[in-house]
């Protein structure tokens, strides 16, 4: 079909154009062309709306952490400071890794905090242990993995929000171990693992 420009300027017969003949600048858009915007169907240049990753930031604890505390202390190692950019703002935290305890019927639980604040647990009962998770056996040297996972609103933009994994021993007397097995004989039957926490700001 032959191109045909008609007195009033319109063009029939196209049916195509090559590859590049058009650029942005031939495009009648507003707003700013940049890395951080895309041409959105409005023909406006814009940034990426809600579920952007801002910042991710993970540490692994690889040595051993054992107490006999029957309060929540911090686990050394296992902690990250993240400074959220927009009030707005979730922040991801996921904590992996692996806890035993010392004795038969004893029990390690564990917690994750935003700063001072206790953040997925469960709701409070009585005398019992507000906690993320737990291990807990009838056997000597009970052991194994764990996994908490939250998406928190700190609310807060401009300062640094540290999260971090607690955790306690059930008695007391003894001991809640992280990385390992309670009694860590060396031998082929025994490991030693590692603890991961991440976090992921989340643009909204």
């Amino acid at each position: 079909m032959p191109v045909v420009i008609n007195g009033t300027g319109a063009v029939t017969g196209v049916t195509s154009l090559p590859d590049g003949i058009v650029t942005v600048d031939d495009l009648s858009t507003s707003g700013t062309a940049s890395a951080s915007t895309f041409l959105s169907g409005t023909g406006a240049w814009a940034a990426a709306g809600g579920g952007v990753i801002k910042q991710v930031l993970s540490a692994t604890k690889t040595d051993t952490f054992d107490t006999n505390s029957s309060s929540f202390v911090d686990v050394t190692g296992v902690t990250i400071d993240v400074t959220p950019s927009s009030t707005s703002n979730k922040v991801w935290c996921s904590i992996t890794g692996w806890a035993s305890h010392s004795s038969a019927g004893s029990s390690v639980y564990l917690r994750m905090v935003r700063d001072s604040t206790a953040i997925s647990v469960g709701a409070a009962a009585g005398s019992r242990v507000v906690c993320s998770t737990g291990n807990a056996g009838d056997q000597t040297y009970s052991n194994g993995s764990f996994a908490i996972s939250f998406l928190d609103s700190p609310s807060t933009s401009g300062s640094a929000v540290t999260y971090k994994l607690q955790c306690l021993s059930q008695t007391g007397g003894s001991s809640a171990r992280i990385n390992y097995r309670g009694d860590d004989s060396d031998g082929a039957s025994w490991g030693r693992g590692a603890t991961t926490i991440t976090v992921m700001e989340i643009e909204v």
